[in-house]
């Protein structure tokens, strides 16, 4: 049997692939954007709403800074609360879950033979 050494890696690489994609985890989103836009809007300016466990939250933070700068690419500017056309609240969870994943069991016949048909 003559099989190339360049196949048999890309056969490796594909199982390896197959084997570490059963491996990932997912993420799930619900987004919910409400506006009743009418007309032109010539100020573009927004404000974080937080609430009162958001306030000194290094999390809530760190999400206002993504939301900020995907709203910097369409011009929106971030004001004090008083000047703000827009409030932006945000509001995230995290949710654990218990998995259970089914392995089968080996069952070993003849327990006092060890490797090679030897005894221990």
């Amino acid at each position: 049997m003559n099989f190339p050494i360049k196949a048999l890696c890309q056969w490796a690489l594909i199982l390896a692939a197959l084997w570490l994609a059963g491996c990932t985890t997912y993420v799930q989103t619900q987004v919910t954007a409400f506006s009743d836009w009418s007309g032109s809007d010539a100020t573009r300016t927004y404000a974080f709403a937080r609430q009162g466990d958001q306030s000194n939250s290094i999390e809530q933070t760190t999400y206002e800074t993504l939301v900020a700068s995907e709203l910097s690419k369409y011009n929106f500017h971030q004001v004090p609360d008083a000047s703000a056309h827009y409030q932006v609240a945000l509001v995230y969870s995290v949710r654990g879950d218990l998995m259970t994943v089914r392995q089968p069991v080996y069952y070993d016949p003849w327990p006092m033979y060890g490797p090679y048909g030897r005894p221990f």
